[in-house]
């Protein structure tokens, strides 16, 4: 039986500017107006009206977290970031009279510990936006492509059982990279997650870097795990084989980070536009080797252990490593939750005394 040899295939073309821009028209977007400055130009937008705002600009908009409610009627549903899903009783409120004074008074507690909001109209816009600045709630970043909210263990800085605190790792992390121009133009949308929960319940296999908390040698720090991500093509991250000290977190994340985006291979198709693919074509070792190269140095070889059982769901009453004090963790049917709620969530953590939500 004869068989057919197969043809050869021509290489790859070189991954160029011109080819990037000429493949990929939100490359084009971007290149043609940066899309963080479309809030500036809400004015303009909503004296020519919904109607008349080019789709560009729709698209733009995301970078502030809005997106076209489904079906599209007119209004848009904005994604409010929450690092790790703390944010404080007057954060809450100020977000659930948002939800009462522009929407139709609900909301969701998404999967990525935001809260996001629907039926905004597009000329009430600015006194949104006015009402969560006053009350120091971002929302730049909550769509597009950007850092994406930084997920973590929803108790942390409570849990007597984990490793170390990280929020100020957590908190140092957001405040620079959400907003921040230089994060703001990535191939696609990029998810960290930090924790040091001991049941690592924040999922660190799913998302693009994940800094997983671990003592070596008696110092707090962080295994790295990179190329995690669900959608059509999912993949579990893998080891980098480093340990990266707290203090350092900030700087390896952005240096993981600069390596996926400058690498013009991953700007030509949305499609393969993930740092997973990225992951696939170098592995784990290749990315390390990378990232040294930008910092200019080595970094600590270290292994992460498995964890040793099945992440907890924080449910329930549950004692703090604050002595007499306790956290209730409670389940919230399909995320769902009303713009009252978030009201009187907020007046009762103040009136015991609590100074965060969770």
């Amino acid at each position: 039986m004869a068989v057919q040899a197969r043809p050869n295939r021509s290489p790859k073309p070189e991954a160029t500017w011109d080819l990037v821009l000429k493949r990929n028209p939100v490359e084009r977007l971007k290149r043609e107006k940066a899309p963080l400055g479309i809030r500036d130009e809400l004015p303009a937008l909503i004296a020519a009206g919904y109607e008349s705002v080019p789709e560009e600009d729709i698209v733009r908009l995301q970078w502030w977290g809005l997106y076209h409610d489904k079906p599209k009627v007119g209004t848009f549903m904005l994604r409010v970031k929450l690092p790790s899903g703390h944010l404080t009783p007057a954060k809450l409120r100020a977000i659930g009279e948002v939800s009462n004074d522009f929407g139709r008074g609900d909301g969701e507690l998404a999967t990525r510990q935001n809260i996001q909001l629907h039926w905004l109209e597009l000329a009430r816009l600015p006194d949104v936006f006015a009402h969560l600045d006053a009350a120091g709630i971002t929302t730049a970043g909550g769509c597009g492509d950007t850092v994406r909210n930084i997920t973590g263990c929803p108790v942390q800085s409570l849990d007597p059982g984990e490793l170390f605190d990280c929020s100020a790792v957590v908190e140092e992390a957001a405040s620079f990279f959400y907003g921040n121009p230089d994060f703001c133009n990535l191939p696609r949308k990029h998810k960290y997650t930090i924790a040091a929960c001991a049941d690592r319940c924040n999922a660190p296999e799913i998302n693009c870097i994940a800094l997983v908390g671990v003592v070596h040698e008696s110092r707090d720090g962080f295994a790295v795990r990179v190329g995690g991500g669900l959608s059509s093509v999912p993949r579990l991250s893998r080891d980098m084989g480093v340990f990266v000290p707290k203090d350092e977190a900030v700087e390896v994340l952005a240096a993981i980070t600069g390596a996926w985006a400058d690498d013009l291979r991953y700007r030509v198709s949305r499609v393969k536009a993930r740092l997973k693919f990225m992951i696939d074509d170098i592995g784990p070792e290749g990315m390390r080797e990378r990232v040294e190269a930008r910092l200019g140095r080595a970094l600590e070889d270290f292994t992460l252990p498995p964890v040793a059982g099945p992440p907890s769901d924080h449910l329930g009453v549950r004692g703090q490593k604050q002595p007499g004090l306790v956290y209730v963790g409670v389940p919230v049917h399909l995320g769902l939750i009303s713009g009252d709620q978030m009201i009187a969530v907020a007046d009762l953590a103040e009136r015991v005394g609590d100074d965060e939500v969770l």
